[in-house]
């Protein structure tokens, strides 16, 4: 960076310098001179050379300064040597495709009241209404600097534009007006400058080429002079109100609606719309593509030449805000109703509305709703079978919800900062009005539907296996179907249908030798214990068929849908019919059988189904009772086989002392393989596992106690623990 400190080269504007101070100093001998102090701001990519193979800024590890080329004793004093830091970055883009290319050059530099009080040819003073803050952590009432940002250009063309941006994410839409102060002065190396030859303008979008709005105010400058903050004339001299960014954001919107409407011909959203501010003439509006206050991920300004000669000018930007608070209120309502309909069942309602504006006490502006929100639940249970005469003994619990939530948003989810109403209200046609009104709003609805064991409850005296009521129905279907601005239909459909068979049969076993004096000896036990049950302990068996279906179709906001049932449009479905079968039989008390089968079958269906089109119900009835009849596709087979034996090894003479048991468990698995491109059948898989296990247990304790004399030596051991309780003690030692 090679700085010229010759004198002929000290000029404000031009060798880095930004600004010139001169004071009157009483120097040693008495005499009074004037010193003058210059302020250099050096953009630090903007380097004159650069030696050796230093490629970027992330490695700097010493900053040296030195001079040379002195023909003559020179003193030179640094006060203070900083690096400053912005959020705003030069925008190096084209930002005009009809200026010719120019040379201008922008300086992005900072001017504030503590360095820059007696600038010229404009000192720096405070906007109208803005004071100096103090420091609260400070116990001396300090007042803290207070600054603008400079944008200099210099060379810039005609119509050529030079700016800079910051990187931002605001939602601008709960704010009412933006605000920023703008001052504006020719610079003492091009005077030639006159009202209104150059213009400030502001950019806020998504991208500052394809998408964003802007507002372009005339400049007015500021007369050569010296200014105080202590006159209210002086701050609106150096601030111009018509200088001043102060418009509502709604002549934003505005303008996007008039360009849409307007939209055809030369007018679209591929070429810059402008037109002027009605209620500041001067000033222009411009709206290219589709931008949003309410996502606003980037900020310009920027100054444009507005003359036909090459210009050169400063501008003070100061105060960028948002200002006014959107605070339309809203309101919410909740409201709940059961009604107990004696032994029939229950029924409840419930609603809840909640309208865009509306908020917690806690919640601030920014957090309050944008839409309104409609919520209905109903729920009923009721038993079915109590419309039927009693004897008919039908017990049908049947409980049914459905549930609807639905949100229309205060803006155009098409169009985020455009309120509905306004985007509804441009719009010629009523169905074209309807249609707008459905697309934007977001709809959940869900329906259930269950009927849960339902029986003929007639029972025998005495339990059997053939009475009605060991035989139970199950149906369910849930039903649920959303349509966002996104989303035409997201529809989840479950269905189950089973039926279920299950009795215990709850038998004594059969014990002929039981009674029998002849078996009392001990020795006999074997014989006399013996019993069977000849009839199992349980039986069940259950079958489902179970379909799950889902599906989503996207809207098409790219206008080439050909009208084809499957444009944007992908599912899912599966359709399982499940059969489980449970025999448990206790041949006798220590013998005991397991036998659980578990097969799972695939119900083919078209590849059409009738949430698609009703006009595909029948041929997928067909499908779907042509695979029934055959029992469906056989997919996984499960099969589980268990026998567990209590060997009555105990019941013979002197054996009381040992136990022992046996298991025996079998299982099979046969599982369909998926058929291989090209139609190639690899074959199924099929797998089977045994295992024997046995244990024993041997009690010594009961041993010895057939030994009389043993048996006396722990009984006696028995004695002596009982009579000598447990007495705590505690040492102590030093060590």
């Amino acid at each position: 960076y090679k700085v010229q400190l010759r004198p002929e080269n000290m000029q404000v504007g031009t060798n880095f310098i930004t600004d010139l101070v001169e004071a009157s100093v009483t120097l040693k001998n008495g005499n009074t001179e004037k010193v003058k102090w210059y302020q250099f701001k050096i953009p630090i990519r903007e380097y004159t050379d650069k030696v050796g193979s230093i490629r970027n800024f992330k490695s700097i590890r010493f900053v040296r300064l030195f001079l040379t080329g002195f023909e003559k004793e020179t003193h030179v004093r640094f006060a203070s040597l900083d690096l400053v830091r912005g959020e705003w970055k030069t925008y190096t883009k084209p930002l005009s495709t009809t200026a010719s290319a120019s040379n201008a050059r922008m300086d992005v530099l900072a001017v504030n009241i503590e360095e820059n009080g007696r600038k010229t040819p404009v000192n720096y003073i405070l906007p109208p209404g803005i004071t100096r803050e103090t420091d609260p952590s400070q116990p001396q009432l300090l007042q803290q600097n207070e600054q603008a940002m400079v944008l200099r250009v210099t060379e810039l063309g005609p119509e050529d534009a030079r700016a800079v941006y910051k990187n931002t994410s605001n939602d601008m839409r709960q704010y009412k007006r933006f605000q920023m102060f703008v001052h504006a002065e020719a610079m003492k190396m091009a005077p030639d400058l006159n009202d209104g030859e150059l213009a400030v303008f502001v950019r806020m979008g998504s991208d500052m080429v394809n998408n964003y709005y802007e507002y372009e105010i005339p400049l007015r400058l500021t007369p050569e002079g010296t200014y105080t903050s202590n006159k209210l004339e002086d701050r609106l001299t150096v601030w111009y109100p018509e200088n001043m960014f102060d418009f509502p954001f709604t002549v934003l919107t505005d303008t996007k609606l008039q360009r849409n409407r307007e939209r055809g011909g030369q007018v679209s959203n591929a070429m810059p719309f402008s037109i002027f501010d009605e209620s500041n003439p001067k000033n222009r509006i411009t709206v290219m593509g589709n931008p949003s206050i309410s996502d606003v991920e980037n900020i310009m300004i920027g100054i444009r030449n507005k003359s036909g000669t090459v210009k050169s000018g400063e501008i003070w930007v100061n105060e960028m805000r948002m200002s006014e608070f959107e605070e339309d209120g809203g309101w919410a309502a909740l409201g709940n109703m059961a009604v107990n309909l004696s032994d029939l069942g229950s029924l409840n309602v419930a609603g809840r509305i909640e309208t865009a504006g509306f908020g917690g006490i806690e919640s601030n502006v920014t957090k309050r709703h944008m839409q309104d929100h409609y919520t209905l639940h109903l729920s009923a249970a009721l038993d079915l079978g109590r419309f039927l005469p009693e004897q008919a003994k039908l017990q049908i619990p049947a409980y049914y919800t459905y549930t609807t939530e639905t949100n229309s948003p205060k803006y155009n989810p098409l169009d985020e900062d455009i309120l509905l109403k306004d985007a509804i209200s441009i719009l010629e046609k009523q169905n074209e009005k309807d249609s707008l009104k459905a697309v934007t709003q977001s709809v959940i609805q869900t329906k259930s539907f269950n009927i849960t064991n339902a029986k003929v409850n007639i029972r025998s005296k005495k339990p059997m296996f053939y009475d009605p009521a060991n035989v139970t129905l199950s149906y369910s279907t849930n039903e649920t179907n959303e349509h966002t601005p996104e989303i035409e239909q997201n529809l989840t459909k479950q269905q189950r249908a089973a039926i279920n068979y299950s009795y215990s049969f709850n038998m004594q076993p059969w014990k002929p030798f039981q009674k029998s004096k002849a078996l009392s000896n001990p020795a006999l036990k074997l014989i006399k214990d013996f019993n069977v049950f000849y009839l199992p302990t349980s039986v069940n068996y259950s079958s489902s068929l179970n379909r799950a279906y889902s599906q989503i179709k996207l809207r098409d906001f790219t206008g080439f849908n050909m009208g084809s049932a499957l444009d944007n449009l992908s599912f899912s479905k599966d359709f399982m019919w499940n059969r489980q079968f449970d025999f448990k039989y206790k041949l006798t008390e220590a013998l005991d059988f397991g036998l659980q089968t578990s097969m799972n079958a695939n119900i083919e269906e078209s590849y059409f189904t009738p949430e698609i089109g009703k006009e595909y119900y029948e041929s997928w009835r067909d499908t779907v009772w042509s695979n029934i009849r055959k029992m469906g596709t056989p997919y996984t087979y499960q099969q589980v086989f268990n026998v567990s034996w209590k060997i009555p090894i105990d019941k013979l003479p002197f054996m009381d002392w040992v136990t022992a048991n046996a298991q025996y468990n079998s299982t099979y698995s046969w599982n369909r393989s998926a058929i291989m491109e090209g139609g190639t059948d690899i074959g199924n898989m099929a797998s089977s596992m045994g295992r024997l296990t046995a244990n024993a247990e041997m009690n010594l304790e009961t041993l010895y106690k057939k030994s009389k004399f043993l048996k006396g030596v722990i009984d006696r051991g028995q004695r002596n623990a009982r009579q000598q309780p447990f007495t705590p003690r505690t040492f102590n030692q030093n060590v």
